[in-house]
């Protein structure tokens, strides 16, 4: 019981966290819309940043219940870190669809710790 609170605790402060954090820059509201957009036009690296960032966030709520909230837990601790690793030499903004396919797995799977 008390590690199911202490997940949940995890959790809810994750989603607080990037709640607050979150960027409002962003021309586009999930990963899928990016990606429509990314096939008839150019896209900034923020709209990837944060397409990438809603990537990661659906693939942790599609596994199981406990490992979605240790998903959730390393996604909070490395979002910083990965974004800096995935994006510091990105250009600012992308032509080709595969490009931001490609940075936002690449994110995604670094948040994930892999």
């Amino acid at each position: 019981m008390k590690e199911l609170l202490l997940i949940l605790a995890m959790t809810g402060a994750a989603l607080f966290y990037y709640s607050t954090t979150s960027s409002t820059d962003a021309s586009v509201a999930n990963y899928q819309e990016l990606l429509k957009k990314a096939e008839t036009s150019t896209v900034s690296r923020q709209d990837v940043i944060f397409g990438a960032n809603d990537l990661a966030r659906f693939q942790c709520s599609q596994v199981p219940t406990t490992s979605s909230a240790e998903c959730v837990a390393r996604y909070s601790g490395n979002q910083v870190t990965c974004e800096e690793r995935v994006f510091a030499n990105a250009p600012e903004s992308y032509a080709r669809k595969e490009d931001v396919s490609a940075a936002a797995e690449a994110f995604a799977g670094c948040v994930r710790g892999g």
